[in-house]
């Protein structure tokens, strides 16, 4: 039932007989009975209809029912006349609506503390700038600090920004308002001076109102002493009162409920205005306005549409000497039980009747009534330590914080609201200090399209950016334009900055005080919405300080927060958007870089053979690759984790290195020409042509390698952990078709078809199809590719080269378990890939023409170096075509490295379904095929040594396309792994222990998903065993930068353990070729003779040191097998 007071003469709503009226914190009070005959009852009905119209300015409605009624005092239920009635309401009603205006003092109680330094007073002044605030106030600071006025003004001054002679010329005019008095907190004495003060401001105005605003910018122990001071001192004669209390409210229910007892005595509900910032956020406010403003929202907006909310709350530093304060409350009491809980009230609330006060706050406190208490099943906890760096200290390095703190830093919980709208959507809140970026927002994920013809389309989302960078946008799917029906990822975008740009927002604080100076009480809590937030947060506070054992998980500084966050989400429901479509744009530069590759180590071998230098030179030419990969790609990984480009970290470098090594190239293949220009004695010449050949292949490996550092950077960066198998294994895939196609273009007659307009050799033509195909590629790939741009306050940007390498050297020698035993694993792998990679085609070529080629045949060969070419690309060519087949079909046949974790479903080929279904029961995980893999490709290059026809040497080749193919994406796919584990802070497997001594992990089945989520064990609470040990573990540390991602720097490490084998390999084969074919015949006097064979060993007599140096990697490979199979028992 209703009664409405509307300035109308609405029916009979209720009868005055028995009327309920509920307490300020939601419960009843005994109903009242007026006592009085029938007719009086119905006469004064009719008398309150009769003078409606004159109480309809104050605008109010209230249900009689279990919830909040009108904000009458108890003192109604005694009320037994009319008289007495209306004016209690009058009275009630019209001080929750009245703006102070003129004849209004401030009174700021804490004027010298930190939040009237960084907050009231900057706010007071913008409303001052802006001419919002109330003719002739006056300010009045209060503190325990001893000071005169000048020095109060001095340091009122220094809270305000000047940047405009006109703001200096204002805060002049402000300061004119201001006033000091200084005093204790628990003395009436000094409440008694105050109130003084306060008189004679008011008695030199001659009014007949004066209206007193008390702001206690105080901490919470001092609240019930200050405002029972304020009342017996401090209240004013005449006029109104209002007080203003920061949170927190309390830190547990019964603690808030004491503070609200000891306020009721002196202070009216409606006099009180509890802030919680947050609800004065430009972004926090417009939540009404989207909500109920927007039809197309209406329809969606529940359970059936919407499958999670999640509302996020991260900030980039921590405690930072203030951790005494914080460890007191911690991040659950600071952020969640009240800024994010609000802000979930404002987006699950029904309705309102209307915009008042009244209304709004009475449907968040309908949904607040309708959670349970959030339960410790459902929440992760975490504590911030040192950065990986070392460069910011833990949470327990703060002087100020106890070396034995439990404290949360960190927290995710999900909340459910048992409502017909909203039955079974988690909320997922998330808050943590000391993380990867400044952000607040809240993310709508709505439910999956289930039409057939979209299986695995993206889901739509509504993100709100509350700060910074304030913006509303939707996650929509859309076509991609052109001739096919792809589908793309697209933003409805609303960023308040390029819509907005004439318009400033407002300060929270600007907002809140304005609204307690008009009286609003919209963006204020309400006692019994306070009661009713505590009772859900209240039960999981008192388990967490009750239970000693639970230890919160520890992260680094500057990263995204406990490992396990993401799966603790997923869990959930929420589903990072899908990455996959951008997996082919990030690897679109793979094929071409690998065409690079294909052309240099099919030609340049026997190019330089050709050219005059013996195979042992040859092979110290080949010092080059590993060279270049030692240091150009941990540099470069490096020095674009730090960039700060608005291009992106990767992609200007990526450029940069392709039209480098474009020119590089061209050069490579014209170095005849290009030397003759500058050299005529023939001599001469041929020693130059050596000279800049060898130094076009530095080049080209020292550039190619930056192309590919930040390739392979680009994957780890953009992909999330349950898709790196699948962008690793698409690298692979591009790779062997940029390989296929270097072969297949090198096996055939490219002179012939093309003529000469692009070079009169084939060497040529390969070099202009390399240099061209790579530009485009890498342009491709920089366009496609949605990059993330670094910001960052805690790297200068200022560290040298010399540093670089320092860094990159101590993190080496300091990797984690599982990076260091991948690590090895790919150095022994590539002792054995390095002659396979750069002398197979020179040894098939060698083998060909060794056992099957006439000699009158050879001497009738007018391009000796395009005929080896030819033969050994086309053994090269079937090599590939297996490596391609092999890196599409193999990575739906193998688990990824973290089984657990992906949430990927593969979709392969239909004529391969029935097959792959079969292997899927049996299919074994990627540890595992990798070893298979150094098993299989050592068993094939051991008869290397007995190859004496095309055929056999050509097999022998192909056969080694499948280990390639997986060791082409194995080892970046475990990094990419155990990156992200490290940037997301630390590792995040059940068998891990933590850096804490005595931590161990437990799991939680209770998911919210059913069967297809039930194989997941997501990590909850850390416990300490009462078994473990008491002893400390040394924590890990390393000077690694930490910047949220670091990709650079330990993908630079792998290529750091895969390029010294390569150091290895070459030492081996100058040994080899030394021993075994010491010299070379005489070369021609033309350097570029095509139709000369002196360079290629054709003697059956003699060993064929190339199939030698394939036997030596064959037996690094089965070490290389040993320690992948040691991988397994690593953690």
């Amino acid at each position: 039932m209703t009664v409405m007071v509307l300035g109308e003469f609405p029916p009979p709503l209720v009868s005055l007989t028995s009327l309920p009226l509920p307490s300020g914190n939601g419960s009843s009070l005994p109903q009242f009975n007026l006592n009085l005959p029938p007719l009086n009852i119905a006469i004064l009905e009719i008398i309150l209809h009769l003078i409606s119209p004159f109480l309809g300015r104050f605008f109010f409605q209230q249900t009689f029912s279990a919830q909040r009624a009108f904000p009458l005092n108890p003192i109604v239920a005694n009320a037994n006349s009319f008289g007495q009635l209306n004016e209690i309401l009058t009275m009630d009603f019209a001080f929750s609506t009245v703006e102070l205006k003129d004849d209004t003092i401030i009174v700021v109680l804490g004027a010298s503390g930190d939040l009237a330094k960084k907050k009231t007073f900057p706010a007071l002044f913008g409303l001052f700038r802006n001419k919002f605030l109330p003719k002739d106030i006056k300010i009045v600071g209060y503190a325990r600090t001893k000071m005169d006025t000048e020095e109060y003004l001095k340091r009122v001054r220094s809270y305000i920004k000047i940047p405009t002679k006109e703001i200096e010329d204002q805060l002049d005019q402000f300061c004119k308002m201001c006033t000091y008095v200084s005093g204790q907190y628990d003395q009436d004495d000094s409440f008694i001076g105050l109130n003084k003060h306060l008189e004679e401001i008011e008695d030199k105005r001659q009014s007949k109102e004066q209206n007193r605003v008390f702001y206690m910018a105080l901490p919470p122990s001092v609240f019930i002493t200050v405002s029972e001071q304020l009342k017996r001192n401090c209240y004013p004669r005449s006029g109104l009162a209002r007080i203003i209390v920061e949170k927190p409210f309390g830190k547990d229910l019964q603690s808030s409920r004491d503070l609200q007892k000891a306020l009721e005595p002196n202070w009216k509900e409606d006099e009180i205005f509890r802030i919680d910032h947050y609800l004065g956020k430009e972004m926090v406010k417009n939540i009404l306005i989207l909500r109920f403003g927007n039809e197309f929202f209406n329809a969606t907006w529940n359970r059936h549409h919407i499958d999670n909310v999640q509302i996020t709350f991260k900030e980039p530093f921590g405690t930072e000497g203030r951790g005494g304060y914080f460890d007191e409350f911690g991040i659950i009491r600071d952020v969640m039980q009240n800024h994010l809980l609000q802000v979930l009230t404002l987006l699950a609330m029904e309705r309102p009747i209307s915009f008042s006060s009244e209304d709004i706050r009475d449907e968040k406190v309908r949904v607040l009534r309708a959670m349970d208490p959030i339960e410790p099943k459902n929440v992760i906890i975490g504590q911030y330590g040192r950065s990986l760096d070392g460069s910011k200290p833990g949470y327990l390095e703060d002087d100020t914080v106890p070396k034995e703190s439990r404290c949360p830093t960190f927290c995710a919980m999900v909340a459910y609201i048992k409502n017909e709208r909203w039955d079974g959507v988690p909320f997922i809140l998330k808050a943590g200090k000391a993380l990867n970026e400044q952000k607040t927002e809240v993310r709508i994920q709505f439910k999956d399209v289930t039409s057939g013809i979209f299986k695995d389309i993206p889901r739509n989302e509504l993100v709100i950016r509350v700060q910074p960078n304030e913006s509303v946008y939707i996650k929509m799917n859309s076509k991609l334009p052109g001739l096919s029906m792809q589908t793309v990822v697209t933003e409805l975008d609303l960023t308040y900055r390029r819509r907005f740009s004439d318009l400033k927002i407002p300060e929270a604080y600007e907002s809140l005080i304005l609204d307690a100076f008009k009286g609003d009480h919209s963006n204020f809590v309400r006692d019994d919405e306070l009661d009713a937030s505590w009772r859900m947060f209240s039960p999981l506070l008192h388990y967490l300080d009750d239970n000693k054992e639970i230890i919160p998980m520890e992260y680094p500084y500057g990263s995204r927060g406990p490992a396990v966050l993401d799966d603790f989400t997923a869990s959930y429901g929420y589903k990072f958007s899908d990455a996959a479509g951008y997996q082919w744009p990030v690897t679109t530069s793979a094929p071409n870089r690998l065409f690079t590759w294909g052309t240099e180590m099919t030609y340049c071998t026997p190019y330089l053979l050709q050219l005059g230098l013996t195979k042992s030179k040859t092979s110290l030419v080949w010092i080059a690759g590993p060279l270049s990969g030692l240091i150009i790609q941990p540099l470069i990984g490096v020095i674009a984790d730090r960039s700060r480009s608005k291009w992106g970290r990767r992609r200007p470098f990526m450029i940069f290195g392709s039209f480098v090594v474009a020119f590089c190239l061209l050069v490579l293949g014209w170095t005849t020409e290009i030397v003759g220009l500058f050299v005529k004695d023939p001599e001469k010449a041929k020693n130059g042509t050596i000279a800049l050949a060898v130094l076009s292949i530095y080049a080209v490996d020292f550039s190619i390698n930056v192309v590919q550092a930040c390739c392979r950077g680009l994957i780890v960066d953009t992909l999330p952990i349950p898709s790196q198998q699948a962008g690793s294994a698409w690298a692979g895939r591009m790779s062997a078709i940029g390989q296929l196609f270097a072969y297949v273009v090198g096996a055939i007659d490219t002179v012939g078809i093309f003529g000469t307009i692009i070079g009169d050799t084939q060497f040529k033509q390969m070099t202009v199809i390399a240099a061209f195909s790579l530009v485009v590629a890498v342009a491709i790939t920089s366009y496609s590719v949605k990059e993330r741009v670094l910001i960052s306050a805690r790297d200068d940007g200022s560290a040298g080269a010399i540093q670089v390498l320092s860094q990159l050297f101590k993190t080496t020698f300091e990797l984690p378990p599982r990076i260091q035993a991948i690590c090895w694993a790919q150095f022994w792998a590539w002792i054995g890939w390095f002659p396979f990679l750069f002398y197979s085609t020179t040894w098939v070529g060698e083998t060909y023409f060794r056992y099957e080629v006439p000699k009158d045949d050879m001497d009738k060969a007018t391009d000796m170096l395009g005929e080896v070419g030819r033969v050994g690309s086309l053994s090269l060519t079937v090599f590939s075509a297996i490596t391609f087949l092999s890196s599409v079909l193999l990575p739906f046949c193998i688990l990824p490295p973290d089984t657990k974790r992906t949430r990927f479903t593969a979709r392969p080929p239909p004529g391969f379904a029935a097959i792959l279904k079969y292997l899927t029961a049996i299919r074994p995980d990627l540890q595992t095929a990798w070893l298979i893999s150094q098993i299989m490709f050592a068993a094939t290059m051991i008869f290397a040594p007995l190859a004496q026809s095309r055929a056999f040497a050509t097999f022998l080749v192909a056969v080694c396309g499948i280990p390639w193919a997986i060791s082409g994406w194995a080892p970046f796919a475990f990094m990419g792994v155990e990156i992200n584990k490290l940037t997301m802070g630390g590792g995040y497997s059940p068998a891990i222990p933590s850096s804490r001594s005595g931590v161990t992990m437990i799991t939680s089945a209770s998911l919210r998903n059913s069967a297809a989520d039930t194989e997941l064990d997501v990590l909850r609470l850390n416990h300490r065993d009462s078994f473990d040990s008491d002893t400390d573990e040394e924590e890990h540390s390393s000077n690694i930068p930490s910047t949220g991602e670091l990709a650079g720097i330990y993908l630079g490490v792998l290529n750091v353990y895969t390029t010294l084998p390569q150091f290895v390999g070459t030492f081996i084969s100058w040994i080899v070729f030394s021993i075994l074919e010491p010299g070379a015949a005489p070369a021609p006097d033309n350097a570029e003779n095509t139709t000369d064979t002196h360079w290629m060993n054709l003697d059956k007599d003699r060993f064929n040191a190339i199939s030698i140096c394939l036997f030596i990697g064959a037996i690094s490979a089965l070490i290389a097998a040993e320690a992948t199979r040691r991988l397994r028992y690593v953690l």
